[in-house]
């Protein structure tokens, strides 16, 4: 089970968070971590229907204010974080791409928990 982080209001203290959170995504990559990549289309009209589903089907945090799109958009980056039970953080870089009512994803899932990081990964993947 994933929990995700307290959501806060925006504040300047929520600005601090995003920095910390794209800290971490750095910070993972110093540590023992596992990284998993899947590419997969989204039978889906928008950028934000494809960022909603994407968010509420992995049950993780939008970072950075990454889940608001611009009106209009082909392409977009959304950065989701959580943390599972056992305290091991999972993060998601969603880079998605809109072509004729498709929208394409190209995922990487990073954790410090193997199986974790490839459980995200394919459940993003049967979004």
């Amino acid at each position: 089970m994933i929990r995700r982080p307290p959501r806060s209001p925006l504040s300047s203290s929520s600005a601090a968070s995003d920095v910390y959170k794209r800290q971490v995504w750095g910070s993972l990559g110093e540590q023992e971590v596992f990284e998993c990549k899947e590419a997969f289309n989204l039978t889906l009209p928008t950028m934000k229907e494809a960022c909603d589903v994407l968010t509420a089907k992995l049950g993780l945090a939008p970072c950075e204010g990454t889940q608001r799109v611009a009106e209009g958009a082909s392409t977009h980056n959304l950065l989701l974080s959580g943390v599972a039970i056992e305290e091991s953080p999972v993060l998601v870089r969603a880079m998605m791409k809109v072509n004729g009512g498709v929208v394409n994803v190209k995922a990487i899932v990073r954790s410090t928990n193997e199986e974790l990081c490839a459980g995200v990964a394919a459940l993003a993947k049967l979004s």
